[in-house]
């Protein structure tokens, strides 16, 4: 089991794992994945011995720098691939294959650019065999949820950036996944979008409370979003500290930025990142 500080309320409900498998939410019990090289290569150690659980419901930020195993934890959680040693479990079930009971969103939004933004939303549904009424009632509802109603006949590429990332939210939402996996969906946009699409996030998860699992390298988008943020190191990949986030909810990014309290998280994570690259 990794050697993790811990800080903030001993209650936090992702925290090292013990020897049952939680019933809701996501368990990582001693996983650890190697990649093969090319041949005559080292094979390369990605993630090692990661021992974590996520609740039902809580939001967990995963930072660290590039190479620390986040989105190879993500992509496993996903079911893309499976560990080399332990197992992850969600929902008390080990995930042995595509788990498709999350939604999984990339900083890529991969809309389909020959289907109108109603067509891409309604492909999850289309999939599983709603019928025509169905999907429409839905996807009407879900696209209005996200602040795009009146844009559902227009295609990607008439969408701005902003707006092609509301879809992808909205596209994953409409089938009501237990659990969001995202990978940093918000890199690539100015300061001021990023802002907007948090809070957005943030109160569609006040609505639903999702277990969400989500990869950054902002960490002020971290502190906003999370109730804890598990820090990865690199060399191998491994958890190298969990921090509880205290800060009352809902939340703005531009008034906790002023407190003290900010800045003292702020200034230890990024220490830690400093120190375990």
């Amino acid at each position: 089991m990794n050697s993790v500080t811990k800080r903030g309320s001993a209650r936090t409900a992702s925290r090292m794992a013990g020897s049952e498998a939680p019933a809701d939410g996501l368990r990582f019990e001693g996983v650890s994945k190697v990649f093969a090289t090319a041949e005559g290569s080292k094979p390369f150690l990605a993630v090692h011995d990661v021992n974590l659980d996520v609740a039902a419901g809580r939001f967990v930020c995963l930072i660290g720098p590039s190479g620390s195993g986040k989105s190879t934890l993500l992509n496993m959680t996903a079911g893309l691939f499976n560990p080399t040693r332990g197992t992850v479990y969600h929902d008390g079930r080990p995930v042995v294959e595509v788990n498709t009971r999350v939604g999984y969103i990339t900083q890529q939004d991969n809309l389909l650019p020959w289907r109108t933004l109603e067509d891409n939303v309604a492909i999850a549904l289309e999939i599983r065999g709603y019928s025509r009424a169905q999907r429409k009632q839905l996807v009407a509802e879900t696209i209005e949820m996200v602040g795009l109603a009146g844009f559902e006949k227009h295609y990607p590429s008439q969408l701005s950036g902003g707006m092609r990332k509301r879809a992808t939210l909205a596209r994953t939402l409409i089938y009501s996944p237990d659990t969001l996996l995202l990978d940093e969906p918000f890199g690539a946009l100015d300061a001021m979008l990023k802002n907007a699409l948090q809070t957005e996030l943030l109160r569609l998860w006040e609505r639903d409370r999702k277990t969400v699992l989500f990869v950054t390298h902002d960490l002020d988008e971290a502190i906003l979003l999370a109730d804890e943020i598990v820090v990865f190191g690199t060399n191998p990949g491994r958890i190298i500290h969990i921090e509880t986030v205290n800060f009352e909810r809902p939340r703005s990014l531009t008034d906790i930025r002023r407190t003290p309290e900010f800045t003292e998280v702020w200034e230890r994570l990024w220490a830690l990142i400093e120190n375990n690259k």
